[in-house]
């Protein structure tokens, strides 16, 4: 199996947090993966993208994200108040208030 374009910026962004926090913030990761499914959690990079770069694709997404969005410059932040946010807000209907709670955490 190929590696996506999430599972390359994973190991990005969970290479420049604190060997300390590390654990937590690749659980929240991989906890927003598993709800959403691999196909979904492609679906969330893209839409990402286009948040940050308002225009049509230049290049892949993985060098867009590289290049402008930059999530392993300040890995936590991105976890924290990109990923999970965007997470919430796709998948609102989907998830009881407690699993919200289990896994944005």
């Amino acid at each position: 199996m190929d590696l996506s374009t999430p599972d390359i910026l994973k190991v990005e962004v969970a290479g420049a947090i604190d060997p300390l926090e590390a654990d937590e913030y690749a659980r929240r990761w991989d906890d927003v993966e598993e709800h959403l499914g691999r196909d979904e959690f492609e679906r969330l990079f893209a839409h990402i993208r286009v948040i940050y770069r308002k225009t049509k694709p230049k290049e892949s997404i993985l060098d867009e994200f590289r290049r402008h969005i930059q999530p392993a410059k300040s890995p936590m932040q991105f976890i924290d108040e990109v990923l999970k946010p965007l997470f919430e807000e796709r998948s609102p209907l989907q998830l009881t208030s407690q699993e919200k709670h289990e896994i944005l955490a």
